[in-house]
């Protein structure tokens, strides 16, 4: 169990024994001084030790976290994965923190007798839980507990008082423990167990018949009824417990095996007894209940990362973390890493297959889009004018309609790597996609209505560039037509020389033409979304910069909340009203 309380009084008993002697004042004065020096020299000593060496086991808490369908060293685990969480001596850290604070109101305690309640509103029920203990294993005759919790001092002078009491006593000390095995009364081993240092300085606390004598019959029921107590309050806490992530507690969860948190034993080093020890088992669930939880873990990260792990249990309506030596790669109190044998605890949100899947996924889908945009008619205004070098111009409707759905489906993708499910369209992705493709619709049919206008006036270039040429290529090759031409017309027969002069006078049209044309790419592309007719148009630019604008807006939601967002009426107004302006326009000037 735990022995700071006894301890401690043992100190208290030898200052007072010694601030009472005899002893001249400066003699006093000087063992004083000395003594202070030697203190601070053991201390400067101890620290350097354990500022070298690797810090020790604590006397409780939590020690190791591991996933339980992976075994003890697989320290990893994610949405509903099972966790194994080992605990050393809760027991002890539960009857401590009873014996900090005090009476408090709990059904165990108002459940207690007076002299229980005394107890630990007095401040000792360590020290009592630990003298109840003490009288357990001397009624069982467990010699090996004994010489555990006992001192040497003690161990010996219960072992005398009893042997002798039974005329069994031996010098010899092996043979003393033998004898002392074997269950008893508890009136036989009461007596001698209160001659030892702790039931001597627990004597204040319990029942005396007179002023100098313990009531024995009155201990023997006091004893138990703290021992059941306790047991009360472990159980309750133990109930209680919760895990913690980086100061994140998980409120529905509670422990699979509360009540048999002992049974399936893990193997531990031979100097630490099993006895310490508790295995609890929780299921890190996803539900509506630990979703606000799950998203805010998600901030720290989705992917393998270290995190900090205890449990915290509720006690007199308090929530007290355990200790715990779960430690992350930058330790939270000096700033330095742990040491490489640290206990850690990683936490991966995104599953490893998901992840690649939705990542190949989307990579594969943006492929497919650039290639048959760059190659293809995929986002081209089939029905406009066609442009000097041949092809015909990007549309921006059909863009901004490609533009909402790689976005809306990346976000889908996103979602389903965080949170592991998929997440069904919102009514404001049906919103904006409807607006891409009727913008895009009404576009095609504007344009097609006035198809038979538009192929009498527009102009008709004889060469045409190959998708993926580059412009400077296109222009030699337009250069080397049209001195093919000029040689041609040279040459031509009365018949012929009409239309090979057409031919010339229209290639000679397009290398005027292409002179106007940008050099750059993305110039092109910005001529081709914003100009009408050449002539540069606001209403085409409005309705790109609040594209782009709720595009990044959406985006931005996405990755704040972990879910699809929600635009109100006002946003899907304006991006509506953009759109039919530019419509508007459209069919303005094709009249």
């Amino acid at each position: 169990m735990i022995f700071s309380l006894y301890h401690s009084g043992l100190r208290s008993k030898i200052i007072r024994n010694f601030v009472s002697s005899e002893l001249p004042l400066s003699l006093r004065c000087v063992c004083c001084s000395a003594s202070t020096i030697l203190l601070l020299l053991l201390l400067h000593c101890g620290a350097s030790t354990a500022a070298a060496a690797k810090p020790s086991e604590p006397a409780f808490g939590v020690l190791r976290v591991w996933n339980a369908n992976k075994g003890q060293t697989y320290h990893t685990a994610g949405p509903d994965d099972v966790i194994v969480v080992e605990v050393k001596d809760f027991s002890g850290w539960v009857i401590r923190q009873v014996e900090i604070r005090g009476y408090f109101m709990d059904k165990a305690i108002d459940a207690s007798s007076d002299d229980v309640k005394r107890i630990i509103r007095d401040h000792a029920f360590e020290e009592a839980n630990l003298a109840a203990e003490t009288l357990e294993n001397a009624i069982e005759g467990d010699a090996g507990v004994l010489k555990g919790l006992l001192s040497k001092e003690d161990l010996a002078k219960y072992a005398k008082a009893l042997l002798t009491s039974e005329g069994k006593w031996t010098d010899d000390e092996t043979e003393q423990l033998r004898r002392l095995r074997g269950r008893r009364a508890p009136e036989k081993v009461i007596g001698p167990l209160l001659e030892i240092s702790i039931f001597t300085d627990l004597s204040d606390f319990l029942p005396h018949d007179d002023p100098t004598h313990i009531d024995i019959s009155k201990t023997l029921k006091l004893l138990p009824d703290i021992r059941a107590c306790s047991e009360q309050l472990i159980r309750a806490t133990r109930d209680s417990l919760h895990p913690k992530i980086n100061d994140i507690v998980f409120d529905s969860l509670t422990a699979l095996n509360s009540g048999s948190a002992s049974v399936d034993q893990y193997q531990r080093p031979k100097a630490n007894p099993l006895a310490d020890y508790e295995w609890l088992r929780f299921r890190l669930v996803e539900d509506n209940k630990t979703g606000s939880a799950w998203a805010d873990l998600r901030r720290s990260g989705l992917f393998k990362h270290d995190v900090h792990f205890t449990l915290v249990a509720t006690l007199a309506d308090r929530s007290l973390p355990l200790p715990s030596t779960i430690q992350t790669a930058i330790g939270l109190d000096s700033g330095a890493p742990p040491p490489p044998d640290a206990d850690r605890f990683f936490l991966q949100i995104a599953p490893p297959l998901n992840t690649v899947g939705a990542i190949v996924a989307y990579i594969v889908i943006l492929a497919i889009f650039l290639v048959l945009s760059a190659r293809t008619d995929l986002i081209s205004d089939t029905s406009g004018a066609t442009r000097p070098d041949g092809i015909k111009p990007y549309s921006l409707s059909r863009a901004q309609m490609a533009f909402w759905f790689l976005v809306i489906i990346g976000a889908s993708l996103f979602l389903w790597i965080a949170t592991g499910s998929w997440h069904i369209l919102n009514d404001t992705c049906l919103w904006l996609i409807g607006i891409g493709s009727g913008t895009a619709l009404g576009a095609a049919i504007i344009s097609e209505a006035d198809s038979s206008k538009a192929a009498t006036l527009e102009k008709t270039y004889p060469l045409t560039r190959r998708r993926g040429e580059k412009l400077a290529s296109f222009k030699e090759r337009l250069e080397v037509a049209i001195t093919e031409a000029t040689a041609a017309a040279a040459n031509a027969t009365p018949a012929e020389a009409a239309s090979v002069q057409a031919r010339l006078n229209a290639l000679g049209q397009q290398r005027d033409d292409l002179s106007t044309m940008p050099d750059q790419g993305w110039r092109r592309l910005m001529r081709d979304w914003l100009t009408d007719d050449d002539v540069y148009s606001f209403h085409r630019y409005q309705m790109l910069a609040w594209t782009v604008v709720l595009g990044l807006f959406f985006t931005a939601k996405v990755w704040a909340r972990w879910e699809l967002p929600t635009f109100d009426a006002t946003m899907l107004a304006l991006l509506g009203i953009t759109s039919g302006t530019y419509l508007g326009f459209k069919l303005q000037k094709n009249q």
